[in-house]
């Protein structure tokens, strides 16, 4: 699980898109990973896009992601669920602003799918598959995204999280699929 855990945060630093001023992909990316193992590292890159005042989606994404980060780190019990109320939120927002973004969709689904089902936050797993499997199949990401399409493939058959058959489809569009934006 570590393993894909490292590959999960590793696709989300190779693959590019445009950021605000102070930050740039490569970037977010990079310390986004880092933060996974570092409660100090993920509150340093919080307050850091929180200070960025973006609107941009994909920010407000990772921001929802380290709010889940922030759950994993607190100790206390109620810190947990006020972080992981903190980032539904926050990600209801960026995928309200972009609900076709692959890699927004794949941010909420691995801080969903790490969290106990018993404690109800892990409540868009099926839509946020079911998004990310048409966007997939249509080639409805960019080219900057095929890192992250190619990972999410591997996460989803090491969780058996969808059909075989789906996966063999998945994977020949990739291969023959032109991104459309």
């Amino acid at each position: 699980m570590k393993r894909y855990l490292t590959g999960i945060f590793l696709l989300l630093w190779v693959a590019g898109f445009a950021t605000e001023d102070e930050i740039d992909a490569n970037t977010l990316r990079t310390e986004y990973y880092y933060c996974v193992s570092s409660a100090a590292k993920t509150d340093a890159l919080y307050r850091k896009l929180i200070s960025l005042n973006s609107d941009k989606p994909i920010i407000t994404g990772f921001i929802g992601a380290l709010e889940g980060l922030k759950a994993k780190h607190a100790w206390n019990p109620y810190a947990k669920l006020e972080y992981l109320d903190k980032s539904a939120a926050t990600f209801a927002k960026a995928i309200a602003a972009d609900p076709l973004s692959v890699e927004i969709r794949f941010l909420r689904y691995t801080v969903e799918f790490y969290v106990p089902a018993f404690l109800g936050y892990s409540t868009h797993l099926t839509d946020d598959k079911r998004v990310i499997i048409q966007n997939i199949k249509a080639c409805r990401y960019s080219k900057n995204d095929r890192f992250i399409v190619e990972h999410i493939l591997n996460f989803m058959e090491e969780h058996k999280a969808c059909s075989a058959a789906d996966l063999v489809m998945m994977r020949n569009v990739v291969k023959q699929c032109t991104p459309t934006y």
